[in-house]
């Protein structure tokens, strides 16, 4: 029977959340709504994935990125909340650096 660690399984989430990331951009520069509903999704996979593996900056980017698709879109509100969630992380991510 194998083993896995938390820092392998950490490591695995990060490189799908990776995965999942370029995939989002990739729909994202589309720019055709079905596409961008896709990588809508996508971006909350990475986000997930990034979230559960600790990259604090990485779903910082992931959530800001979501935040500009509903921009495009049009869902001003729903950009706005996305990009607050984002600045708060990139805050967290700052302050905490700052304190190293």
């Amino acid at each position: 029977m194998t083993w896995v660690s938390q820092q392998q399984i950490v490591e695995a989430e990060a490189s799908a959340g990776d995965v999942a990331f370029k995939e989002g951009e990739r729909l994202h520069q589309q720019q055709v709504v079905e596409s961008l509903r896709k990588a809508i999704i996508k971006f909350e996979e990475a986000r997930q994935l990034f979230h559960s593996g600790k990259n604090t900056a990485g779903e910082a980017t992931t959530l800001n990125n979501i935040g500009s698709i509903y921009s495009d879109l049009g869902e001003k509100q729903k950009a706005l909340d996305y990009y607050a969630q984002a600045l708060r992380l990139k805050k967290a991510v700052g302050d905490a650096l700052e304190k190293q």
